[in-house]
């Protein structure tokens, strides 16, 4: 069984960065085709993918994204 004050520091800094992958989704050209908001099923898809993020020391708690590989792995980057 999960220890529920373990997963509460995470929610919030996952919520952080789904605002944030939010808004770059509205600036940046994104590598699935996507334009504009993700829906819940995209964004949580995103979120926990394998190659998102790193992962858990156990299989209960799944994936903890990464933002910089979701950056690069998600979106094209204009070069200035």
């Amino acid at each position: 069984m999960i220890d529920k004050s373990m997963v509460k520091w995470p929610m919030g800094m996952i919520t952080e960065e789904a605002l944030l992958i939010q808004d770059l989704q509205s600036r940046l050209v994104s590598k699935s085709g996507v334009i504009g908001k993700l829906k819940p099923l995209q964004m949580r898809d995103l979120l926990s993918s394998p190659q998102n993020g790193i992962p858990s020391s156990g299989d209960q708690i799944g994936v903890m994204p990464d933002l910089e590989k979701i950056i690069a792995n998600e979106f094209e980057i204009p070069i200035l």
